[in-house]
């Protein structure tokens, strides 16, 4: 099963969760659907709902590492918005394989440097 944080504050007006929350079965949800579409070896959760307030038209950031050898990180990604459709909840997917990740993470003041040290993990 994967490890989900407690349920996230929503912008006011937003559909899912009750009081303004993407609550953790929302979480636990895109994770399965994603573990189910694209297989990533890891999911973290980053963005204005891991490192602060999310303003009214935020969205989910999820970074999804995939074995290397998965192919174009953009397939990856438009299977992955495909399989979270329905849901409600705006989500943006950056995708890198298990190399690219490591080799971008070397850059201190890089995206996937700042994910892999203080994202919330859900898998993984």
């Amino acid at each position: 099963m994967p490890q989900c944080p407690a349920p996230l504050p929503m912008p006011p007006n937003s559909p899912p969760g009750p009081a303004g929350l993407v609550a953790a079965t929302t979480l636990h949800e895109v994770t399965a659907r994603l573990m189910a579409a694209v297989t990533p070896e890891r999911v973290l959760l980053f963005g204005s709902y891991a490192w602060g307030v999310p303003p009214a038209d935020s969205h989910l950031d999820l970074y999804l590492i995939v074995p290397d050898g998965s192919g174009p990180a953009h397939r990856i990604a438009r299977l992955g918005h495909l399989a979270l459709r329905g849901l409600g909840v705006p989500v943006d997917l950056v995708v890198r394989t298990r190399l690219e990740s490591a080799r971008n993470a070397e850059a201190v003041v890089s995206l996937d440097h700042a994910v892999l040290r203080s994202g919330v993990p859900l898998h993984g």
